[in-house]
């Protein structure tokens, strides 16, 4: 994918051009579709088209569309620019494994893909790790710790710092300067 606003091309690993400038925007390919943008009053993703219905679209990612609302919110919609899970989040990810990380009134917590709260946005800070299926997270103390996917806590609440897990195992930081190696097995 190469150019800016009104010239945007998609070449070919042999710098071939194999979709000629006709869209303002064309963003990240999925399955071999993408979401392009032209005269800033339509998207299309594979053969769907549709009005433009927010400010701003992201990647398409199993099936679904982050895109932001005129109020800058953020949510989803499907492939046919239907709203699948309102804007209401100052932030999202991408969906990976069927659940996203979002943001809403400054707390952070996990979705499904109808919407459903997996964890609750109670959380200053979370990420995944999607290798051994834990989402770090932190509280307002500014400690960390691990939860699964439906909110469990795995790891206590109790570490200045939580690495990313790298076969199975992870280095935390507990009072400033300890360090210990977490194995997954165990935990």
């Amino acid at each position: 994918m190469l150019g800016n606003k009104a010239e945007s091309v998609v070449i070919d690993m042999t710098d071939k051009v194999v979709i000629k400038p006709q869209y303002d925007y064309i963003l990240g390919f999925t399955k071999g579709q993408a979401v392009t943008q032209r005269d800033l009053e339509e998207y299309k993703t594979g053969q769907s088209i549709f009005p433009l219905q927010s400010k701003g679209l992201d990647t398409l990612n199993v099936g679904m569309i982050i895109y932001r609302s005129a109020y800058n919110k953020w949510g989803y919609m499907d492939e046919s620019g239907n709203i699948v899970i309102e804007p209401i989040y100052s932030s999202v990810s991408s969906f990976k494994y069927g659940v996203a990380i979002v943001q809403l009134n400054g707390k952070m917590g996990v979705i499904d893909k109808c919407g459903k709260y997996l964890i609750e946005p109670i959380y200053e800070f979370i990420e995944s790790d999607y290798i051994d299926g834990f989402f770090r997270a932190k509280i307002e103390n500014g400690l960390y710790g691990l939860i699964d996917r439906n909110g469990k806590v795995i790891l206590p609440f109790e570490y200045d710092w939580i690495g990313y897990f790298s076969e199975g195992m992870t280095v935390v930081r507990k009072n400033g300067k300890q360090s210990y190696i977490i194995d997954s097995r165990y935990i």
